[in-house]
């Protein structure tokens, strides 16, 4: 009889619509555990219905980010006490950063990624010897994230501002990032692993085929390759695959790299500004320059690419005229669209690591507060519900909160907040 295994996603309560944001992980692992044959491979999926009835299984696989931690403990308690046989293994960045804290919940933590330990801890599990910790360190990433182990009306969103007609789902074609901002935690910092364009295109043509997919919404950190000539040769794949995409990349793009990737099918940029001061971006370790945002925003506007832009507010360092700097910033770039998000210390940043460094004095660590705080909460008690610092010396929470509602007023009344 095969092993019963489950992959946990959870509610995902910080989103708007919380179905439109595919779990690429988990799908990505469920994907590599279905190759063995002596396993039932299914996915629990809670996003936007955490009251759903869970099955029995044999294990139960947790990917864990803070935010998710305290929802994903509850739960494995729940499910402990409903099939008490059951086994429960915890991977993901948090678990990877905190193995210990995480241990004290489950029975088995992976630290990494789980794409080559998934076997050993299958035959561990027959011979009844789980190890606490698994540590994996290879790295596969060229598998492809089947679908079918959700319904496909949860694959299909509607995900592009400027298009919101296409039928679109989201995909990842790299992971990681060769940078490590301050605020970022990334637990292979300066690492960036990319599909082969193979199989890259491969995925392309399966969504088309199985889910008649016009548009794919990339969550890479870096969706462009930054080498100019794999940008090319990548851009020159993409272009002959027929597909609109969207994503995220670094301010700095050449004008001719982006022209082919509007050529290619790019319909939307987004770039993480994060600020616009120069003193801030310095601190946080950003290392792009205000001007070659402004060019690059520019740039994508010239060739015909829609624009949104980052900003993080209550980052440490920020100058007393931060609002006004940054409406000026804004209205004279004039982006399609802007997305603000107040600063979250996360486990394993930078900030959280060495909070004396920049300024901060106390972080929450209550992770029910650890959301993701954007433009759609306008009230002043949710925003102040989710502030999980303090700083010794910069701006206090009543401040970051009016900056924030005064922001977030603006980007509303000018048409930013799209």
């Amino acid at each position: 009889m095969p092993i019963r295994a489950s992959f946990i996603v959870s509610s995902w309560y910080y989103w708007i619509n919380p179905i439109k944001q595919q779990p690429l992980t988990q799908l990505y692992l469920a994907t590599l555990l279905d190759e063995n044959a002596d396993v039932d491979v299914g996915l629990i999926d809670l996003r936007g219905n955490p009251n759903i009835e869970i099955p029995e299984r044999d294990i139960y696989f947790y990917t864990i980010i803070s935010p998710d931690f305290q929802e994903l403990i509850d739960l494995n308690a729940q499910i402990r006490n409903k099939y008490p046989a059951a086994v429960h293994v915890a991977g993901g960045i948090h678990a990877s950063f905190y193995p210990h804290e995480v241990k004290r919940y489950f029975d088995s933590v992976v630290i990494g990624d789980g794409e080559e330990i998934f076997n050993i801890i299958l035959e561990d599990y027959k011979k009844g010897s789980l190890l606490p910790i698994y540590k994996n360190s290879s790295k596969k990433f060229q598998t492809m994230p089947k679908r079918h182990f959700i319904p496909k009306e949860r694959v299909i969103s509607s995900l592009f501002k400027s298009r919101p007609e296409i039928r679109a789902t989201t995909a990842f074609f790299s992971k990681g990032c060769p940078f490590l901002c301050g605020f970022c935690a990334n637990y292979e910092p300066h690492q960036l692993y990319r599909k082969t364009i193979d199989n890259i295109i491969a995925e392309i043509d399966y969504l088309k085929s199985e889910y008649s997919i016009e548009g794919i919404a990339l969550v890479d950190d870096i969706c462009i390759p930054l080498a100019e000539n794999q940008a090319d040769e990548y851009l020159k794949r993409v272009r002959h695959a027929n597909i609109y995409w969207r994503g995220q990349t670094r301010a700095g793009v050449p004008q001719k790299i982006l022209a082919k990737a509007r050529e290619a099918g790019c319909l939307e940029l987004a770039f993480g500004a994060e600020s616009v001061s120069p003193e801030v971006l310095k601190i946080i370790d950003k290392r792009v320059e205000i001007a070659t945002l402004k060019q690059t925003i520019k740039d994508c506007k010239d060739v015909g690419i829609w624009v949104q832009i980052c900003l993080i507010n209550g980052l440490p360092g920020e100058p007393e005229n931060v609002v006004e700097i940054t409406k000026e910033f804004i209205n004279e770039v004039n982006p399609n669209s802007v997305v603000l998000c107040s600063l979250l210390v996360y486990p394993g940043s930078p900030f959280f690591i060495n909070p004396k460094k920049y300024g901060i004095t106390r972080i929450d660590m209550d992770y029910r507060k650890y959301q993701v705080v954007i433009s759609r909460f306008k009230d002043i008690d949710t925003n102040r519900r989710n502030l999980n610092f303090r700083y010794e010396n910069g701006f206090s929470e009543e401040q970051i909160i009016e900056h924030l509602l005064e922001l977030q007023n603006f980007l509303t009344d000018e048409g930013y907040n799209k």
